[in-house]
């Protein structure tokens, strides 16, 4: 199975939303990076960021596959400030503006770890999979790693069947087995 990974990029930025210190957050992405890897699971994401520590923590326990989704072809912003050794497979999504989309049509779930300006986007791709039945995938909201209880329906209102909180790591354990 392969879980994609959504949320805030920067360490700094969750934790300041959620109120908490970094080494909180790094303790509970860490629990979410063990699960993973007790699990089996892939993972799939941008590997910058807190999707790179979860990578990193990933593989300390143990896990088996690390999936880039790469801009290769990008002339805007580039790739330099991502962390592609921690990658085992790329996926080639030309650029950053088909990023959101590759993050959330190859994979068999999807696993938001907090929120971010690009989560915004990729709701938005997960919303039009839904409308016009194309590769649709289910969306796991870790709310440990949310600043609120549920996502403001603005985001979830046309992918309600699709959304699904999950309040601790146990319930994540069920429900990626």
């Amino acid at each position: 199975m392969i879980v994609s990974l959504i949320g805030n990029g920067s360490l700094s930025k969750l934790a300041k939303v959620l109120g908490k210190t970094e080494d909180e957050v790094k303790q509970e992405l860490s629990k979410v990076a063990k699960k993973l890897a007790e699990l089996n699971i892939e993972i799939y994401l941008v590997p910058e960021g807190v999707q790179s520590f979860i990578a990193t923590e990933y593989k300390k326990f143990g896990g088996k596959k690390v999936i880039g989704s790469i801009p290769r072809e990008d002339k805007i912003w580039g790739i330099d400030f991502l962390n592609l050794d921690i990658i085992d497979e790329e996926v080639d999504c030309t650029d950053w503006f088909k990023q959101p989309y590759s993050i959330v049509t190859n994979c068999d779930k999807i696993l938001m770890l907090g929120m971010g300006q690009m989560t915004i986007g990729e709701l938005g791709y997960i919303k039009y999979n839904y409308k016009f039945s194309h590769n649709s995938k289910n969306l796991f909201v870790y709310t440990p790693l949310l600043n609120q209880d549920k996502l403001l329906p603005e985001f979830t209102l046309d992918i309600e069947p699709l959304v699904h909180y999950v309040h601790s790591i146990e319930e994540l354990g069920k429900i990626l087995k």
